[in-house]
Parts: C-alpha cells; sequence; structure tokens
C-alpha cells in the first residue's frame, strides 16, 4: 500500500499487535512480535489466550531506517467458551 515505509531497503520487519479492542493505532501499545521477518507471508500466535475472549490484531511494516506504517486494519478473533 501507499503508506507503507520504505527506504533504501525496504520493508525489513512487521509488528504484530494484539489487544481486547479494536486497534486504530499503536499508542500505548506493546507489539506482541517486533521480529516477524519481512519476506514472511504467514505467522501464528502462540502467546497464551482467555476462553470467550474477543482478541483484534494489527500488523505494521517496519523499513531498514525503523519507520512504522499506520496500523492495518484490526480483524478479530473469538476463543471459543470450551
Amino acid at each position: 500500500s501507499e503508506d507503507v515505509p520504505f527506504d533504501n531497503v525496504g520493508v525489513v520487519r512487521y509488528h504484530v499487535y494484539r489487544d481486547i479492542g479494536p486497534i486504530v493505532g499503536t499508542a500505548g501499545l506493546v507489539p506482541l512480535s517486533r521480529e516477524v521477518k519481512g519476506d514472511a507471508t504467514s505467522w501464528i500466535d502462540f502467546h497464551p489466550k482467555r476462553r470467550g475472549v474477543t482478541y483484534h490484531y494489527a500488523v505494521t511494516a517496519v523499513d531498514g531506517a525503523g519507520n512504522e506504517q499506520a496500523v492495518s486494519n484490526s480483524p478479530a478473533v473469538t476463543m471459543p467458551r470450551r
């Protein structure tokens, strides 16, 4: 997308965020993962989750200079109660 940061190296990694509400910005959030390689095509959240809770995720691209793009859309996953 046009808002993906690019320097002379391009995207080198992604930050993945998770929260219990929709994510519209990263202020005050700590990335669940900071080291998803720039050429990755998938990622799995192995961090603990609570049953019956809906988690929202966002991904940002980071270029070689450390510039981070705005958050992606915020898809949600609800953990089953059983």
